[in-house]
């Protein structure tokens, strides 16, 4: 299984695992080992994944700014990565955004929040307002 086809599990916003970028630069040189978990809805192979002597590829995205904590999959293993993410203004953190999960309802309202959680949006409520706070909807 090839990196760039792996979904980490527990985490939005990353696609897939690119050739460039933050985590394709941690990445270069280490071995990376991935268990497969499951295949979603557009046929990517969502996976946890380790790099080198264990770390966890999805807590380093998340940890990074470059990812989000999806408690919906991740079962909120990365809360306290996001917070500190969050707390230290990297990544996605530094500004604005729209969480990935929400995006769709956006565009399909016309740009506008929706009015009404939506399926995989956090079930915790300190999460759902954390998300308001920073995302531009």
């Amino acid at each position: 299984m090839s990196a760039e086809r792996v979904h980490p599990l527990g985490c939005a916003g990353v696609g897939q695992l690119d050739k460039v970028g933050p985590a394709a630069a941690f990445i270069a040189g280490r071995p990376v080992s991935c268990r497969p978990v499951f295949l979603d809805p557009y046929g990517r192979t969502v996976a946890a994944c380790t790099v080198g002597a264990g770390i966890d590829l999805g807590e380093w995205l998340v940890g990074r700014g470059q990812a989000l904590d999806w408690p919906l999959y991740s079962h909120g293993t990365y809360g306290a990565a996001q917070e500190d993410a969050e707390r230290a203004g990297r990544g996605i953190w530094a500004g604005s955004f729209v969480a990935p999960w929400v995006y769709p309802a956006c565009v399909r309202a016309g740009g506008k929040p929706p009015k009404r959680a939506l399926p995989g949006w956090s079930t915790l409520e300190r999460d759902r307002n954390r998300l308001r706070r920073k995302s531009v909807f």
